[in-house]
């Protein structure tokens, strides 16, 4: 018998499965999605609109919240396919931004031309006059990997399900993680697995064909005709 694995949207896992019993999923919490079935035990942190954006649509439990762009403003920096950053129209802004500004720099809200922050690091204040760009350093969790014009660092990402950490997040690097010994990858993001599952066992009267590997899972076929298992 093979036991139910996934949870729902707005649901992630509590308990594994054992035995005659399912998994046992619970909801996200205020604040936090799932929008897809899952194998993983935490929610996903909703996001909230950051500068010139406006919150179109609430996040609930399945859905992360969705962001649009203020009258006045123009889209600066996309996302995962969507604004995360809006600057406000200017005659100076919409003359120069591409073509003044020079590699390193960003275009301020003010139209100014402010040198980006370093890895590690964020913006605090952009720069004005004869000020240049405050930066911040990011805080433990939290990462910076690029040279970069935001304002809030990324979250670190921890491991889960049939996966370990071979290198810890620092400020200017993501998690690096790796399948375990025994596990084979069963979802991915960003190019990298997510989700780890552990290889099948063969039953009684089957043999191992193709034993698994951190990418695949063990293939079993029937015993020959005169041996067992």
């Amino acid at each position: 018998k093979i036991c139910l694995y996934f949870c729902s949207s707005g649901l992630v896992v509590l308990e594994d499965c054992v035995g005659d019993y399912s998994t046992t999923c619970i909801p996200c919490t205020k604040g936090t999605f799932m929008n897809v079935p899952n194998g993983v035990n935490t929610c996903k942190t909703c996001k909230t609109c950051g500068k010139g954006l406006y919150t179109l649509q609430n996040c609930s439990t399945i859905k992360d919240t969705v962001c649009e762009v203020l009258d006045g403003y123009y889209c600066a920096q996309h996302s995962d396919r969507e604004c995360s950053l809006a600057m406000k129209h200017s005659v100076y802004a919409v003359k120069t931004f591409g073509a003044l500004c020079r590699h390193g720099e960003y275009l301020s809200t003010d139209g100014e031309c402010c040198p980006m922050c370093n890895i590690g690091l964020v913006v605090l204040r952009d720069c004005t006059g004869d000020y240049s760009t405050t930066c911040t350093p990011c805080t433990k969790g939290t990462f910076m990997n690029v040279p970069n014009r935001l304002y809030t660092c990324f979250q670190c990402k921890t491991c889960d399900r049939g996966l370990y950490t071979l290198q810890n997040c620092s400020t200017i690097k993501d998690t690096v993680w790796e399948v375990l010994d025994g596990y084979y990858c069963v979802q991915h993001s960003d190019g990298e697995c997510s989700l780890a599952m552990k290889h099948s066992e063969c039953k009684p009267g089957e043999q191992i064909k193709t034993p698994g590997t951190r990418v695949s899972d063990t293939v079993c076929e029937m015993c020959p005709s005169g041996f067992y298992s």
